[in-house]
């Protein structure tokens, strides 16, 4: 496998790093210390180029240009929206940064999709590793305890993308980090992901109001365009009428992934045959199917358009702070938080 870092640029006087890895295959991805992301997914085709399976960005002033997007970005300290920004931990209120209209997204305005990370990189026979660490200070954002947050991205000769995560705080605080990756398996984003079959492991999920959250109800998928347990064609769902699935004429809804099937949730671009399987032991997925385009930007050197890629967000459910139902997203001090997600790229 080979390594190489290349410079990603410089925001206000702060340079970062792009960190490229090409494994047997002649697979290439990329991380950045800006936002501990992955960048890149290329993948050799026909003519002897490289398609971009995931959508990322050319430098980092465009990171901050685009920020809404947080394409490939580690999410933290809480992914997903917190309503109005509250909520209650040991007998005291806490107000969060408001950044989404009335409510706090992705860790404020401050997160850690624009900070930058420091690194090692780790190179082994079949696999090579970028080892991320930051500590998020008491009060950043308006979050509790000072959190030292280590992000272990590795790849390896087989195309498996492999996250692990690693936190502990110095008092109780909320926890609840994901990466925001977002495919596009055609290779290339002036294609809309409509051609691709979506396959989530989940009898139920989350319905959400206009702004987002959650509501606190938890309903089946049966008889719904939630239901994609088996494989099915997004674009072939884009004509439903049920109320959840027109809020954002498609998906930005979390899912109750089930415990029985080996993997999680699966990708496919069937004309290609590209597919991403996805392993975790996070309870929740949040698939997002960027049907809007509030700040145009070219990715890739192709303009914005919607649905330009399905982002797959693994985590716990959003506002579970203040919906007990949600399960637990409190780290106390002293506990260590650990998870794993693997995404298996098949060509």
């Amino acid at each position: 496998m080979k390594v190489q870092i290349k410079s990603f640029g410089q925001y206000k006087g702060q340079s970062f790093d792009e960190i490229f890895i090409e494994n047997k295959q002649g697979v290439v991805v990329s991380f950045s210390d800006l936002g501990a992301r992955i960048n890149r997914w290329q993948v050799p085709n026909a003519d002897g180029t490289k398609d971009d399976i995931i959508l990322g960005y050319d430098d980092a002033n465009q990171v901050f240009e685009g920020r809404t997007y947080y394409y490939g970005a580690t999410i933290g300290r809480i992914a997903g929206r917190i309503k109005q920004g509250k909520f209650r931990l040991n007998n005291q209120d806490y107000q969060l940064d408001i950044n989404n209209n009335d409510n706090h997204l992705h860790g404020g305005a401050d997160g850690y999709d624009i900070q930058k990370w420091h690194y090692e990189i780790v190179e082994e026979e079949n696999s090579i590793k970028v080892i991320f660490n930051y500590t998020e200070k008491d009060g950043t954002s308006g979050f509790p305890a000072d959190i030292y947050n280590r992000v272990t991205h590795t790849f390896d000769d087989d195309n498996n993308w492999t996250i692990d995560y690693y936190a502990e705080s110095s008092d109780a605080t909320i926890y609840n980090p994901t990466n925001h990756v977002y495919f596009n398996l055609n290779g290339s984003n002036h294609e809309a992901i409509t051609n691709h079959l979506f396959e989530v492991k989940a009898t139920h999920y989350l319905p959400t109001k206009e702004d987002a959250i959650p509501t606190g109800e938890i309903e089946i998928v049966d008889d719904t365009p939630f239901d994609l347990r088996s494989p099915v064609k997004f674009g072939d769902l884009l004509s439903s009428d049920h109320p959840q699935f027109k809020l954002v004429d498609g998906f930005d809804h979390p899912f109750v992934l089930d415990n029985e099937s080996p993997y999680a949730l699966r990708i496919e671009q069937p004309d290609n045959k590209r597919s991403i399987i996805v392993t975790t032991d996070r309870p929740i997925v949040v698939i997002y199917t960027h049907s809007a385009i509030p700040v145009p930007m070219a990715v890739w050197g192709h303009d914005l358009e919607p649905y330009a890629g399905v982002a797959i967000e693994l985590q716990a459910a959003p506002d579970a702070i203040n919906r007990p139902q949600f399960g637990n997203v409190i780290l106390e001090k002293g506990e260590i938080f650990e998870s794993t997600t693997r995404y298996h790229l098949s060509l």
